[in-house]
């Protein structure tokens, strides 16, 4: 399979989670305390007009099936325990809270989904440790988004394949963000607001109402990278695409 077909998998089941639960907002934050330990905190927002659904059914089961969690719980690093809990309705969206509790981020895998896959979006965690400096948290970014940041002009198919899987989002918002529970001293993150990283930020609909948003992401001149991994181009849309992220904790 073409090396962008297989990195676009997990963008391409989207549309498929956004028709099973008509629409769908993830919000993904890693919070991380200076010792290393903390959590990994998932919510769920879901309409509550899926016609697939039977009669009072919820359409948030498929996101607290307990051995589903327990499994992505063992999957991302000795010893995470996980809890999942209904919040409450925010008019018609469903709300599920999952939280992974983290003794040590050290060598922490997430991967994007209920059932991941080898090619899920995915992010790896690194921690420096030396006596009396910071803690340096280092994230491995997801391959697929790191190598956005080195797309170019003639790369014509790869980028057609992406405005395609972004077109095919309709209706599908994830957000995917570090937030820094002690000091942050530093932090090479390229969309930094206080104590919060965005590595991945998309919000399809918003995006495709922006005239010409196709052109904004194009590569432009000699300028290799998806604009987006670069600068502010939509509000709807902002990329981390530096292959590993760099922040110090004290």
């Amino acid at each position: 399979m073409h090396r962008w077909m297989r990195s676009l998998r997990w963008l391409v089941c989207l549309p498929v989670l956004c028709w099973l639960s008509a629409c769908i907002q993830v919000d993904v934050r890693f919070e991380i305390q200076a010792d290393g330990s903390g959590q990994v905190t998932e919510t769920y927002r879901v309409r509550d007009d899926a016609a697939w659904l039977p009669p009072g059914a919820s359409p948030l089961a498929a996101y607290l099936n307990p051995s589903r969690l327990a499994e992505r719980a063992m999957n991302m690093a000795p010893g995470v325990a996980v809890s999942g809990e209904v919040l409450p309705k925010e008019g018609r969206l469903h709300v599920a809270q999952v939280t992974y509790a983290v003794p040590d981020f050290q060598g922490l895998v997430w991967r994007f989904g209920q059932r991941p896959m080898p090619d899920s979006l995915s992010y790896r965690f690194e921690l420096n440790r030396q006596a009396g400096q910071p803690l340096r948290v280092d994230v491995l970014n997801d391959p697929f988004v790191a190598s956005l940041g080195r797309l170019t002009q003639q790369d014509a198919p790869a980028m057609k394949k992406v405005l395609e899987a972004i077109e095919g989002m309709s209706g599908v918002e994830v957000s995917v963000q570090v937030v820094s529970q002690g000091e942050l001293l530093k932090s090479t993150g390229r969309w930094q607001s206080g104590p919060q990283t965005t590595l991945f930020n998309v919000r399809a609909n918003e995006l495709m109402t922006s005239a010409g948003w196709q052109d904004k992401l194009r590569p432009v001149g000699t300028k290799p990278g998806l604009p987006a991994c670069q600068e502010a181009v939509d509000p709807a849309l902002s990329l981390d695409c530096q292959p590993r992220i760099s922040l110090w904790l004290r």
